[in-house]
């Protein structure tokens, strides 16, 4: 079951930086006045989302208090926020 949704965390990972690089790439092509700031602002507003994904998740293992649920805990946790966030970039990358 722990490889199950591992590899499915890992599917959803990769979904993730594949919608994120097309959003970047649209940025840059688009003709934005200053599109260094705006991929920039986005970098670090995804590397500041990893960061609480990955507090958040590691909160639903502590729960669990070392049991043997905590880790199946944590990897959904990832692959629902992952699954979530790459929802949200592809609808950004589709309102453009």
């Amino acid at each position: 079951l722990k490889d199950c949704i591992g590899n499915l965390r890992d599917a959803e990972d990769q979904r993730l930086n594949n919608v994120f690089r097309q959003l970047i790439s649209g940025i840059t092509n688009q003709g934005y006045q200053d599109p260094q700031t705006i991929v920039d602002r986005l970098r670090q507003s995804q590397r500041n989302w990893l960061v609480y994904r990955d507090d958040y998740c590691w909160f639903r293992f502590s729960t669990a208090e070392g049991g043997t649920i905590g880790g199946l805990l944590q990897l959904d946790c990832e692959c629902t926020l992952t699954r979530d966030k790459a929802d949200h970039l592809k609808d950004d990358l589709e309102a453009k």
